[in-house]
């Protein structure tokens, strides 16, 4: 469990601005090789555009609940962002086609 929220956290801060600058490194590699099976998620799709939002918001709940617990999420809070987290995948994946 504490992998995943660790790794929303890493999704949601490559997702930054700077990220998305339109001045990419000369060595900078596709994050994506283009396969016949695999398509990468575009920011047209409907159901990555709700998913990143959905990522977004929980993030700005556990920030709040970080700071409510006194730096550090309580264990019943953890759990309930986990919980949301791995719906919003499952959401996500069902939607795609």
């Amino acid at each position: 469990m504490r992998k995943a929220f660790l790794l929303t956290g890493l999704i949601l801060g490559c997702m930054s601005p700077s990220v998305a600058s339109s001045q990419a490194a000369p060595f900078a590699a596709p994050l994506y090789v283009s396969a016949p099976a695999s398509v990468p998620p575009q920011r047209s799709d409907p159901a990555f555009t709700l998913l990143r939002s959905e990522l977004m918001d929980l993030r700005r709940q556990g920030l709040a609940l970080r700071a409510s617990d006194g730096g550090t999420l309580t264990a019943e809070h953890r759990d309930y962002i986990q919980v949301r987290i791995d719906a919003a995948y499952r959401r996500y994946h069902d939607a795609r086609p």
